[in-house]
């Protein structure tokens, strides 16, 4: 059943108010605090209805996932994709696919530190709908962009322990996608700016003098930019 916390905030909001502030002369000079003491709980509240939302959310996810198909990437679970019949479009199979990964969606939580970049599963999944969909694996031509915090996705073990005390989680979907033929480059000021040095980078990532001359470069060249972040 699901869970609503929303009314029940209101309420609590609401009878906690009344009982405050029912003495006013003698609550007056206190009522900073009151508004604080108010809004924290709005606060946690607040917090512990999206925590449930974003629950149920990934569990229909989950179970729709558990349908899903892995035609050439199969590490990442959500870069499965659902099997379609009947279908009335398609991509030319003849056609060469040639795209372009912009990449910068960094772990922003301990627990995302621990699982794949959601990003790096994004990109396995449009591999995989390509191919499901009947393109050709020697038809994709595909490079991902890497800058920003994205960075710390493609780095060694070593590194990755030392900023996060853990091992990087994203070591093996990278080998998958780079045995798949996709061609990883960095932007070279990111790596500047972040202080990351050429030799943490995980072996066949390419170092580029920055991203935005890695898009007009491959831009120039036919390659559709699309943007893998949540």
């Amino acid at each position: 059943m699901a869970v609503d916390f929303r009314d029940d905030v209101s309420e609590l909001s609401l009878f906690l108010y009344l009982i405050l502030t029912f003495n006013k002369n003698r609550l007056m000079h206190k009522f900073p605090l009151t508004l604080i003491f108010l809004l924290s709980i709005n606060i946690l509240f607040s917090q512990t209805r999206d925590s449930a939302a974003a629950a149920r959310r990934d569990s229909l996810l989950n179970a729709k996932m558990d349908k899903a198909i892995y035609p050439l990437i199969k590490i990442a679970k959500m870069g499965g994709v659902i099997p379609i019949n009947d279908l009335e479009s398609i991509p030319d199979p003849r056609m060469k696919y040639k795209l372009m990964f912009n990449f910068t969606q960094a772990a922003t939580s301990a627990v995302k530190k621990k699982v794949l970049n959601s990003a790096l599963a994004e990109a396995a999944r449009i591999i995989n709908l390509h191919i499901a969909a009947g393109v050709p694996k020697k038809n994709l031509e595909i490079v991902l962009v890497g800058h920003a915090s994205g960075l710390f996705s493609l780095i060694k073990n070593e590194p990755y322990q030392k900023k996060f005390k853990i091992d990087n989680p994203n070591i093996p979907l990278v080998n998958e996608l780079q045995e798949a033929g996709v061609t990883f480059i960095v932007c070279g000021q990111a790596m500047n700016f972040l202080d990351i040095e050429k030799e943490s980078l995980l072996p066949g990532i390419k170092l580029a003098y920055s991203a935005k001359t890695t898009f007009s470069n491959y831009g120039m060249k036919g390659f559709l930019l699309m943007d893998i972040n949540e």
